[in-house]
């Protein structure tokens, strides 16, 4: 149900499950973000054969087409993909405007501060859990004329953290629970000794 649609059953065909809404409020400014995750076209070419038999991987950038055409009225959109640095690429051109984040995977590419499509940041942390990116989303109080007027102004910065940069001091708890929910640790981010 994430992004693939079984063919056989349309009426799972809603985007229940792909979009998460949430209303961000600082001291100077409040802000609707929609986080959209989008997987690779290629699925089918990059799975166990009969485990995708019956969905539909629709392109990338039609997929996120129609969910911009869904959503409500957002300030910020982060799109969280797996689907490589060229397609990042893709979407970023493709979206001018419409997203501003994307955090994304697959082809294990390290941006060390990221890399700006336009006014779209793109994000990856490379591969093997050896860094953890971080986007960092800054509000500022709404324009008051423009296109954008009564609307806060969002801008992003992206960073990367090695494993081991006080990294379960920051996010221990996170681990935790991901750790408790699967069992295992998550990959390769086991404290030390």
């Amino acid at each position: 149900e994430w992004l693939g649609v079984r063919e056989s059953q349309p009426e799972q065909a809603s985007l229940r499950g792909a979009v998460y809404l949430r209303t961000l409020r600082t001291e100077s400014a409040e802000a609707t973000v929609a986080v959209i995750g989008v997987t690779t076209s290629l699925m089918k070419d990059m799975t166990v054969k009969g485990r995708t038999d019956g969905f539909v991987f629709p392109s990338e950038v039609e997929t996120v087409e129609k969910i911009l055409g869904q959503l409500p009225p957002v300030d910020l959109v982060v799109l969280l993909t797996h689907c490589g640095l060229s397609k990042d690429e893709e979407l970023a051109k493709a979206f001018q405007g419409r997203v501003n984040v994307i955090v994304g995977g697959h082809s294990h590419t390290r941006l060390d501060d990221g890399r700006r499509e336009g006014n779209v940041l793109i994000a990856q942390a490379g591969c093997n859990s050896q860094r953890l990116g971080r986007v960092t989303v800054s509000l500022e109080p709404p324009r008051s004329s423009g296109s954008r007027a009564g609307r806060p102004v969002v801008s992003s910065k992206a960073e990367l953290l090695l494993v081991g940069d006080d990294i379960h001091a920051r996010f221990g708890s996170y681990l935790r629970t991901v750790e408790k929910k699967v069992g295992l640790p998550p990959g390769g981010l086991e404290r030390a000794g």
